[in-house]
């Protein structure tokens, strides 16, 4: 390389730095905008419709550090029927692994028919189950169910 060369190669990197410099700083000016023009001055009144715009609820210092026993609810609590602890599930002729599940559930005892008929089925118990009348307690594991209807 002769010093010519040197010397056109680091004028036009000096050429290039000065043009992205103008242009970056031009651009730059009308970009930034003056505090009072990007955002709009925000009081209570207007922050407390956008919040209840978008449905959060507002609460005073008060209502918040006062404790929950002392607010009163917005709906009222109701309680669930507690399902019975003896269960009797009667199983007659023709009643299919399916339909004792079903049955099972519709009392409360067991919460998925699926996995009461898949543990069957795994084990091979879907056709030992026997005829009878049995009483099942609440709770109980299907493992346990399983033996007491196959024995």
């Amino acid at each position: 390389m002769t010093a010519s060369t040197i010397r056109s190669f680091s004028f036009g990197l000096l050429l290039a730095t000065c043009i992205i410099g103008i242009v970056y700083y031009t651009s730059m000016e009308q970009t930034i905008a003056k505090p009072q023009e990007r955002i709009p001055k925000l009081t209570e009144k207007s922050a407390k419709s956008f919040l209840e715009e978008k449905g959060y609820k507002i609460v005073s210092k008060q209502e918040w550090t006062q404790p929950q026993s002392e607010q009163k609810p917005d709906k009222p609590v109701l309680s669930q029927p507690t399902p019975p602890l003896n269960v009797t599930i009667t199983v007659s002729a023709g009643t299919t692994s399916s339909d004792v599940a079903n049955a099972l559930q519709k009392q409360g005892v067991i919460k998925n028919t699926s996995d009461f008929i898949q543990y069957l089925t795994d084990h091979q118990l879907n056709q030992k189950i026997q005829i009878g009348t049995y009483k099942i307690k609440q709770g109980m594991s299907i493992v346990e169910i399983s033996k007491i209807i196959t024995q």
